[in-house]
C-alpha cells in the first residue's frame, strides 16, 4: 500500500472510489478546472499538489484533495491549503491517518483549513490541534422569506408532513397575516445607491482590490477578480451587484442559486459581500439590490451563512428569520504558533462561502 501525489489521470479511479462510499464528485471537466485554473497553480513556480491518494495494487483506495488558496492577514500574504472530498474505502480505514497527516506535512503553507468536514474530519483535525472559528455566529443562517405559501410547502416536506392545498393555503395566510411586517419590511427600504449588474469580476476590480487589501486589517481570501472568477465557475447562477461612484468601485454582492430540489425551495445564498470602507449605507444598499432581485427573478427566500457577524447584524436589519445549522463548520491548523495567537481574536476574521471547498457544495 502506497501513499502518492494525485495527477488528473486518477480522476476515474477517485471517482469509483466515491461512488463505493456514497459520495458525490465534481464531473471530469469542473474537477481538472478546480485545480488547472486555480490561480495560485496557475502562476506559482512552486509544486502544489492536487492531492494525494492511498493506493494498492494499482487500485485507489483513499483520496484528499488539496486546494490552495491566497489569504491576507492586514498586509501579509497567507497561504492556505484546504482539505476536500476526504474518502478511504471502509477496510482501508486504518489508513486514513497517514493520508491526513501527509496533507499536514506539506510545504510552504501557513494554515490549513476544512470547512466542511464529517465527524471523523473533524476529531482528526481537534487531534492535530486545530482550532474553530472564533465567529459565534458562524452557523447561524439568516433568512427572508419572499413567497410565503412556497416556502411553508418546503418546511412541510421537509417535516414529512403532507397537506393538502386547501390547508396550506390557510396556513399561509395565517402565517402571512402574523409576520406581515418581518416579510415586507425590506420593501420600505429606500434605495439610495446606484446598483450595477454582472455576472463576472471585471479588470475593474483590481483597483478595488488593491484599495481593500491596502486597507485590509481582518484575516480574508484574496478578493482579486482571478481568485473571485475561479470561484463563480463552481457556482450555480452566479450574479453580482455592486455600487460605482465617480467610476469608482465602491462594493459588491456575489449571489448564487442554491436550490433544495429535494424539498422544492428555489433559493438564493449571499456568498460575499464587501464595502472597501466598511460603510454600513453601502452594505445596506446592496443588500436590498440582491433581495429585491431575487424576489423579482422569483426565489422564495434569499439568506446569508458563514459571514462575519458584523454582516449578519446588517442582514438582520431587514428583519430576518434566524436558525441554527449543523452542517457550517470551518477549523483552522498552523505549526506558526504566533499565527495562531492571532487568529484568536474573532474581529479578524471575515468569512464567506467561498472559503475552504464551501464553494462546491
Amino acid at each position: 500500500m502506497t501513499i502518492r501525489k494525485a495527477n488528473f489521470n486518477d480522476y476515474e479511479k477517485i471517482k469509483l472510489l466515491h461512488l463505493r462510499n456514497q459520495l458525490k464528485i465534481l464531473d471530469k471537466t469542473k474537477w481538472y478546472t478546480l485545480w488547472k485554473d486555480n490561480p495560485l497553480i496557475k502562476n506559482s513556480i512552486k509544486d502544489f499538489p492536487i492531492g494525494w491518494v492511498l493506493e494498492i495494487n494499482s487500485e485507489v483506495v483513499g483520496f484528499i484533495g488539496n486546494i490552495v488558496k491566497e489569504y491576507y492577514l492586514k498586509n501579509k500574504k497567507i497561504l492556505v491549503a484546504c482539505s476536500h472530498a476526504w474518502v478511504v474505502d471502509k477496510k482501508f480505514r486504518l489508513e486514513s491517518f497517514a493520508l491526513i497527516n501527509t496533507f499536514f506535512l506539506q510545504k510552504d503553507i501557513d494554515i490549513f483549513i476544512t470547512t466542511t468536514p464529517n465527524k471523523i474530519t473533524e476529531k482528526v483535525f481537534l487531534r492535530y490541534g486545530a482550532n474553530k472559528t472564533p465567529i459565534r455566529t458562524y452557523n447561524e443562517n439568516h433568512f427572508l422569506i419572499l413567497n410565503v405559501k412556497k416556502f411553508l410547502n418546503s418546511f412541510f416536506l421537509y417535516k414529512n408532513i403532507r397537506l393538502n392545498k386547501l390547508i396550506l393555503n390557510f396556513i399561509s395566510l395565517f402565517f402571512s397575516i402574523a409576520f406581515y411586517n418581518k416579510i415586507n419590511f425590506w420593501k420600505k427600504f429606500e434605495q439610495k445607491k446606484k446598483i450595477n449588474l454582472n455576472y463576472v469580476f471585471s479588470n475593474d476590480f483590481e483597483n478595488f482590490w488593491s484599495e481593500l487589501k491596502k486597507n485590509n486589517n481582518n484575516f480574508l481570501l484574496s478578493k482579486s477578480p482571478d481568485w473571485l472568477n475561479w470561484h463563480i465557475k463552481f457556482l450555480e447562477k452566479a450574479w453580482i451587484t455592486y455600487i460605482t461612484e465617480n467610476d469608482k468601485i465602491l462594493g459588491f454582492a456575489l449571489c448564487c442559486e442554491r436550490n433544495s430540489n429535494k424539498f422544492k425551495l428555489k433559493r438564493i445564498s449571499i456568498i460575499d459581500i464587501v464595502s472597501a470602507n466598511e460603510d454600513n449605507q453601502i452594505y445596506l444598499s446592496l443588500l436590498k439590490s440582491t433581495i429585491k432581485k431575487s424576489f423579482d427573478l422569483g426565489y422564495e427566500i434569499i439568506e446569508m451563512t458563514g459571514t462575519s457577524q458584523k454582516k449578519k447584524l446588517l442582514f438582520s436589519n431587514f428583519k430576518t428569520f434566524k436558525r441554527n445549522v449543523s452542517n457550517y463548520f470551518f477549523y483552522y491548523y498552523s505549526k506558526d504558533l504566533n499565527l495562531i495567537e492571532d487568529l484568536k481574536n474573532e474581529k479578524l476574521w471575515d468569512t464567506t462561502l467561498l472559503d475552504g471547498d464551501s464553494f462546491l457544495v
